[in-house]
C-alpha cells in the first residue's frame, strides 16, 4: 500500500478514477489508502483546502471535492464513483436484412470481453466470439444482396440496480474474403458529464476543438490469420487524428456512456 501510494502520487484526481475500475484488487487497496491519499490530492487541486482537511482527516472526499466544484467551478460536473471493469457485460446483437425495406431477423446474440487488441495499434476492443457458421450464413446473405447489421450495449449493476447503454450500430462497408468491415455510428452516446471526464484525459486535451469517442468494428472470419479467428472485434477510438484509446481511457469514457 506504501509503494501504490508513492506511485499514486505523481497522478491526481483523474488518474485515481481512471485506473481504479481497472481491478478489484487496485480498488481494494484504494480504500485502504483513503481518505488521506485522496485528501492531498484534493489539496493539489485546490490549496485552500489544506488548513480545512488537516483538522478535519475523516472528511469525505467526494463530498468535499462535489461542495469545492460548485463553490468555485459551477459549470464542472462532479465525477461519478468508479466502476470496476468486471461489473461491466458487453452485448452484441446481428442481424440479416434481405433488403432495406423487409423486417431484420437476429441470428447471434452474444456476449463479450474489454481487451487490448486493435487491427491498426494497441488500443481498447470489445471482442465477441462468434460461431463458425454464423459467417457461413453471413456471408451467403451478402452474396444475396442482403445487409447486416450490429448493436453494441453494455450493462453494469451500479446501487443494487441494473443499467444498461447504447454503446453502437453500423452497416457492412466491405465484405472481404477473411474479415467483415462495419461503418459504426458517428459517435458513442454519452451523458452531458462527459465533458468533466474529457478534462482529466491528457491526450484528448492537447487537441484543439471538440473530441468524441467513437468505434468501428471487424468481424474476422475461421480463414483469419493467426489467434483472430471467428471473432467480431469492436475498437474504441477517438474522432480525429488521436487514434485507438487507451485501457485507461476506455475505462474512463465507460463511466459517462448515456447509462439508464
Amino acid at each position: 500500500d506504501e509503494l501504490l501510494g508513492i506511485v499514486l502520487s505523481y497522478g491526481d484526481l483523474g488518474a485515481r478514477f481512471t485506473c481504479v475500475p481497472s481491478s478489484s484488487q487496485l480498488r481494494d487497496a484504494q480504500d485502504r489508502l483513503s481518505p488521506a491519499h485522496e485528501h492531498k490530492l484534493l489539496v493539489r487541486l485546490f490549496p485552500i483546502l489544506k488548513p480545512l482537511l488537516d483538522a478535519n482527516k475523516t472528511l469525505a472526499p467526494a463530498v468535499v471535492y462535489r461542495r469545492q466544484m460548485n463553490l468555485f467551478h459551477e459549470d464542472s460536473p462532479p465525477l461519478p464513483a468508479p466502476t470496476v471493469l468486471d461489473a461491466y457485460t458487453f452485448y452484441l446483437e446481428l442481424q440479416l436484412q434481405p433488403h432495406v425495406l423487409s423486417a431484420a431477423a437476429t441470428i447471434y446474440v452474444g456476449t463479450g470481453t474489454l481487451g487490448e487488441f486493435s487491427p491498426t495499434d494497441s488500443g481498447a476492443t470489445v471482442s465477441f466470439p462468434i460461431p463458425h457458421d454464423i459467417w457461413s450464413q453471413a456471408n451467403e446473405h451478402l452474396e444475396y444482396g442482403g445487409h447486416i447489421r450490429i448493436h453494441v450495449m453494455a450493462s453494469r449493476a451500479r446501487g443494487g440496480l441494473l443499467e444498461c447503454a447504447r454503446i453502437s450500430s453500423g452497416d457492412v462497408e466491405d465484405n472481404g474474403q477473411y474479415t467483415v468491415d462495419f461503418r459504426m455510428d458517428q459517435s458513442i452516446p454519452v451523458s452531458p458529464s462527459y465533458t468533466r471526464f474529457l478534462q482529466t484525459t491528457a491526450r484528448v486535451t492537447d487537441v484543439d476543438g471538440e473530441c468524441d469517442a467513437t468505434s468501428y468494428a471487424i468481424w474476422f472470419g475461421p480463414a483469419a490469420a493467426d489467434f483472430h479467428v471467428d471473432v467480431l472485434t469492436l475498437c474504441l477510438r477517438w474522432t480525429g487524428d488521436i487514434g485507438d484509446m487507451t485501457m485507461d481511457e476506455a475505462c474512463g469514457m465507460l463511466e459517462f456512456l448515456d447509462w439508464a
